[in-house]
């Protein structure tokens, strides 16, 4: 699978996409191995949110995408620091490596980010 494309969890069983791995599946818990496949990078907004730092300019807005093929993942959108009703709106997703560290002190490793596609 491509370094740069999501990767997701298909159920042999009831055929529900997930982006995490698991040893079963989060909709019907069937226990066996699930199917690994290559999502798209592209999708739709399903919800968002602004988390505001307390440093200035440095607000950042998290959504939810709803992938065009199946599943969903967190990505922070880019070029957008404040809520205009995005939800809808198609977003195209790119990795990145986050360089800061976690709050447990070790690196925070691979985010999805999210341009608008407007």
């Amino acid at each position: 699978m491509g370094h740069d494309i999501p990767v997701g969890y298909r159920c042999p069983n009831c055929g529900w996409i997930q982006t995490y791995n698991q040893p079963y599946c989060g909709q019907c818990n069937y226990e066996d191995e699930l199917d690994e496949i290559e999502l798209s990078n592209t999708g739709v907004v399903l919800s968002s949110v602004v988390l505001n730092s307390y440093e200035e300019n440095n607000s950042a807005v998290y959504a939810v995408v709803l992938l065009d093929s199946g599943g969903e993942v967190l990505a922070q959108l880019d070029d957008c620091t404040t809520l205009h009703s995005v939800e809808g709106i198609p977003v195209e997703l790119t990795k990145r490596l986050e360089s800061r560290k976690s709050h447990m002190g070790g690196p925070i490793g691979y985010l999805w980010r999210g341009a608008l596609l407007l």
